[in-house]
């Protein structure tokens, strides 16, 4: 993730979001690549119209607790600059363990709520940077499909299900342990998900010198089944 997107984007979204978020800050990240994550996160900012009638943004950050640093209806954050400043600020500590149950519970029941600015009949879409699983290990994946699935019907926009996207770094640098790790939180993940014709899509998109999609033929009956299929097979020739 950190790879990929540490570059300058060229392009402009003028779509109008109420765009979440939600960034790892536990210790596996490393203090070394917390510049890179800023970067990151300021570079999609400076893509968006933030306005009072454009696009909003909230921030979340966690760890060992999930901690809301801004929410949608804050009109001193409807500015790119002020947004940046924030991200700078609120990016800093590392703690542990990875509490992603914990994230993704605040950002159901807080972040995306019409009481915190989540706008009626704006699109909801939550960014979420972490780099492995969520502990303890054991945690109920049910409570990770009812959050998407609230999250996804936050605020009555029309859409039938949610497009999701992982972006796989598989150079040598992750470390074989590492990228296990990753291979194991993103099945977690699609297990958490309702897959199907008329709901969730997902796809993977593995890089290193080149980037390389993996696609799901539309036409199967069982999505769940074919991307965990996909991406067990992926890792085994790696």
């Amino acid at each position: 993730m950190l790879s990929i997107l540490n570059t300058k984007l060229e392009t402009d979204f003028s779509c109008k979001l109420d765009l979440g978020l939600v960034v790892d800050t536990s210790q596996s990240i490393k203090q070394k690549n917390i510049n890179d994550l800023k970067t990151i996160l300021e570079n999609l900012v400076q893509q968006f119209d933030i306005s009072n009638d454009g696009t909003h943004i909230s921030l979340e950050t966690f760890g060992d607790k999930s901690v809301i640093h801004k929410l949608f209806d804050e009109p001193d954050f409807f500015a790119k600059k002020s947004l940046t400043s924030l991200i700078d600020k609120g990016i800093d500590k590392l703690s542990r363990p990875t509490r992603l149950d914990l994230a993704l519970e605040k950002a159901d029941l807080e972040m995306f709520t019409e009481e915190n600015g989540d706008r009626h009949g704006v699109r909801s879409v939550m960014v979420l940077f972490t780099d492995g699983r969520s502990h303890p290990k054991d945690t109920d994946k049910k409570k990770y499909r009812e959050h998407f699935r609230n999250i996804k019907h936050s605020n009555s926009y029309e859409a039938q299900g949610l497009d999701v996207a992982f972006a796989v770094d598989k150079t040598r640098s992750v470390e074989f342990d590492n990228f296990r790790l990753v291979k194991g939180f993103i099945l977690q993940l699609i297990d958490a998900l309702t897959i199907g014709p008329e709901e969730t899509h997902t796809g993977l998109i593995l890089f290193a010198k080149q980037a390389r999609v993996i696609s799901i033929s539309a036409d199967n009956r069982d999505f769940k089944q074919t991307t965990t299929a996909t991406a067990t097979r992926t890792w085994k020739k790696q």
